[in-house]
């Protein structure tokens, strides 16, 4: 017999199992993925099954089904699907406002607590089809993606899915009923945090902390992690490891390079150095070289830029009267002062034909 998993308000979000006959289960299925389909009602049970089978492929394979009562008050029955490993990349999708998990983040490494996947999938990934027909999942990203890095040897994705629509709001709420998954860390929940504020200008941290569950001290350092550059975050294996006192190191880090190209130099040696520390069997997290490299470039003193003076081109009686060149990489500067305005001219005249000159000479060795 059959077993079907119904949802019933014992507190929010709980589920409760309940017996059923298969046949009711299937009746269930039918009456769920046919809703709008006028002509439905007038096909036998088994012309409705079959067409079931060619509209829904494998969707409905399974006994088990659950209904889910959404924050809005409206219900969701959600089926048991395995979503095949090639499937996965074209016909499934995580929306970051929605799951809240940052997909560039996840690796093989993050992932390595869920290596016990190949052998059996303890919780299924939950989700429901879109507007696009992918199955956007709300909660079971990181699931999602171990089984997209397993090359196969993992054969599908566990999956409980709806095929009814889900507004944006039910479906983060949803999200935050299920999340099964680590905890997010500050970085991923500065960007939801920073995704509220383009969305809604001038929303308050104290409103962004209630819509996302968080305390305000919580979602004030979650602003202030996500303004470290990506491309120092991509250089961690794992960035749940950072504390809030690492990002405090990175962003001043930040904050001391002159500019982008000096960060850029930084984070380039920075990405040999963790190469070169990976040749050694026992080195298994950048996380406290990358700490340690940008701890000593905030202690590091800025070396002082070179003074560049001004030279006499020539020097006069009166110290007031001068000429002086200053020549400084490819740009050179001259200053004048107190020359006569007849002097002037001929130097401007004399300048711009040997300009053109110049100019000339460039065309023609073309």
């Amino acid at each position: 017999m059959g077993v079907q998993i119904m949802a019933k308000p014992r507190g929010q979000g709980s589920i409760v199992a309940s017996a059923a006959t298969p046949e009711y289960i299937e009746q269930q299925k039918i009456k769920a993925a046919v809703r709008g389909l006028s002509d439905f009602s007038a096909l036998t049970e088994s012309q409705q099954l079959e067409l079931l089978q060619e509209r829904f492929g494998d969707r409905f394979t399974s006994k088990k089904s659950f209904q889910w009562t959404l924050k809005s008050g409206e219900t969701r029955t959600f089926y048991e699907i395995n979503v095949p490993y090639e499937d996965l990349e074209e016909k499934t999708t995580v929306t970051f406002e929605i799951n809240g998990r940052e997909q560039s983040l996840l690796t093989a490494v993050t992932l390595s607590d869920l290596d016990s996947m190949e052998i059996q999938q303890h919780y299924p990934a939950i989700g429901y089809y879109n507007e696009d027909g992918k199955i956007d999942y709300a909660d079971g990203s990181r699931r999602r993606k171990r089984v997209m890095l397993s090359n196969g040897k993992i054969p599908f994705l566990k999956s409980w899915v709806t095929d009814e629509p889900i507004s944006l709001s039910d479906a983060r709420a949803l999200a935050k009923d299920l999340q099964t998954a680590k905890e997010h860390n500050l970085w991923e929940i500065g960007q939801m945090a920073k995704t509220y504020q383009q969305k809604q200008p001038g929303i308050t941290q104290d409103a962004i902390a209630k819509l996302l569950g968080y305390s305000r001290t919580k979602i004030n350092r979650a602003l202030k992690a996500v303004m470290v550059d990506g491309r120092i975050i991509a250089l961690f294996t794992d960035v749940s490891e950072l504390s809030h006192a690492d990002y405090d190191v990175l962003i001043k880090a930040q904050e001391k390079a002159i500019d982008r190209d000096e960060l850029d130099d930084e984070i380039e040696i920075l990405k040999i150095d963790i190469a070169e520390h990976y040749k050694n069997p026992d080195f298994d997290s950048p996380y406290n070289l990358i700490i340690k490299t940008f701890k000593a470039y905030l202690l590091a003193k800025k070396p002082k830029k070179a003074v560049v003076k001004f030279n006499d081109i020539e020097k006069f009686d009166d110290k007031n009267t001068f000429a002086k060149v200053k020549k400084e990489k490819q740009k050179v500067t001259y200053t004048f002062s107190r020359l006569s305005a007849e002097f002037t001219n001929k130097l401007e005249q004399f300048i711009k034909q040997e300009l053109k000159d110049e100019i000339e000479r460039n065309d023609k060795s073309k």
